[in-house]
């Protein structure tokens, strides 16, 4: 690498979860352990001083960022998530002793509107642009998001005047199930 004398390298590594929770925890456990590593040679990287790292940007969806924040926040990483909309992430941060006691520099930034907000959006844009009367929701109950989101478009939909909800259906990767699990 060419780098002028005094110069910070800056490393953009580029890491690919995989989408599953072991590749996500795999990287997040690489990341925290590069943030705190006196000796950067053993991850083939051409810096000789301590590195400064910025921080972390992706590791969506919500359910991967969840599990990845235990480590960002243990070794001092900030995490930018733009698409991380997961309410529930925002409760954990708030309500998880963990995250009271992070190492200095943690952070969490996402840019885009939580469940909730994206949902109200949703129904109201439905109804009054759209003009849809009756709405069927799909979702992954597995999915803390997805549940979210579902239940808030339910919720806010469902109040506007001659609106509702006609199927809630469960959306699982090998098909469509519905309310009885078939």
């Amino acid at each position: 690498a060419m780098q002028t004398p005094g110069t910070p390298l800056l490393y953009l590594v580029l890491a690919n979860t995989t989408g599953i929770p072991q590749g996500a925890l795999q990287i997040a456990h690489n990341i925290a352990t590069l943030a705190t590593s006196p000796n950067l040679q053993q991850f083939g990287l051409l810096a000789s001083s301590p590195l400064s790292l910025l921080g972390v940007l992706g590791l969506a969806p919500s359910s991967l960022v969840q599990l990845v924040l235990p480590a960002l926040c243990s070794a001092g990483v900030p995490l930018i998530a733009p698409t991380a909309t997961g309410l529930f992430i925002i409760n954990l941060l708030e309500q998880t002793s963990l995250y009271r006691h992070c190492a200095p520099g943690f952070a969490f930034v996402r840019f885009s509107p939580d469940d909730a907000n994206q949902s109200w959006l949703a129904a109201n844009y439905a109804y009054g642009q759209l003009h849809v009367r009756r709405a069927a929701i799909f979702y992954d109950p597995s999915n803390p998001s997805s549940v979210g989101s579902a239940d808030g478009f339910s919720t806010n939909f469902s109040r506007q005047r001659g609106a509702q909800i006609v199927a809630r259906e469960t959306a699982v990767a090998s098909g469509l199930l519905d309310a009885s699990g078939r």
